[in-house]
C-alpha cells in the first residue's frame, strides 16, 4: 500500500467513525427523550393517584369513619386498588430511574428488557385486576347511593360513573399502547 493509499484509508475510516458516532449520539438522545416521556407520565400518574388516595382518606375520615358495611367495603376496595397502583407505579419509576442509557449496550439492553417485561405484566395482568377491584368497590357503593339519593341523582351517578369508567378504560388502553410502543423502541435499540 502506498503512503497516499494509507492516508486515504485512514481518512475514510475517520469519516466513518464520525458518522457512526453522530448516529449513535442521535440514537441515544432519542432514547433519552422517549425515556423522559415515560418518566413524565409516571410522575403524573403517581401524583394523580396520590391526590386521589388523599381524597379517599379524607372522605372516610370526615364523613364515614370505619365501620363494617358493604359501603365501607366498597370504599376500601377502591382505596386499596389506588394504593396498589401507586405502589406499582412508584416501583416502576424507581426502576426506570436506575437504568442508565449511556452505559454499555449489553447492560442497558438487559435492564430495559427487564423493565419492559415488568411493565407488560403491570399493563396486562395488574391493571385489569386493579380496575376490576375498583369497579367492584364502586358497585358496592350503589345500593347505599340508591337509598340515600333521589332516583334522578342515582341514575346520574350510575350513568356518569359508567361513562367515566368506559372513557377512562379506553384512555388507559390508548396510553398503555403508547407506552408499550415507546418501550419496544427502547428495547429494540441496536447500538
Amino acid at each position: 500500500m502506498t503512503s497516499f493509499d494509507t492516508i486515504q484509508y485512514l481518512w475514510n475510516q475517520q469519516s466513518n467513525r464520525v458518522t457512526v458516532s453522530s448516529q449513535l449520539e442521535e440514537l441515544i438522545k432519542l432514547a433519552e427523550k422517549k425515556t423522559r416521556k415515560i418518566k413524565t407520565r409516571q410522575y403524573w400518574n403517581t401524583g394523580i393517584l396520590g391526590i386521589s388516595i388523599l381524597l379517599f382518606v379524607w372522605y372516610i375520615a370526615v364523613f364515614t369513619g370505619l365501620r363494617a358495611s358493604w359501603f365501607h367495603t366498597g370504599i376500601l376496595l377502591m382505596l386499596l386498588s389506588l394504593v396498589l397502583r401507586l405502589v406499582i407505579e412508584t416501583r416502576s419509576l424507581v426502576t426506570l430511574n436506575r437504568i442508565d442509557i449511556r452505559t454499555d449496550f449489553r447492560n442497558y439492553s438487559k435492564h430495559i428488557t427487564r423493565f419492559y417485561k415488568s411493565r407488560k405484566m403491570v399493563h396486562y395482568v395488574a391493571t385489569p385486576l386493579i380496575l376490576s377491584t375498583y369497579v367492584t368497590g364502586f358497585c358496592l357503593l350503589l345500593p347505599v347511593f340508591k337509598k340515600s339519593f333521589s332516583t334522578a341523582f342515582f341514575v346520574y351517578i350510575v350513568i356518569s360513573g359508567g361513562c367515566f369508567l368506559i372513557v377512562f378504560t379506553f384512555f388507559m388502553i390508548w396510553e398503555i399502547k403508547k407506552e408499550i410502543k415507546m418501550l419496544s423502541f427502547l428495547r429494540d435499540i441496536d447500538i
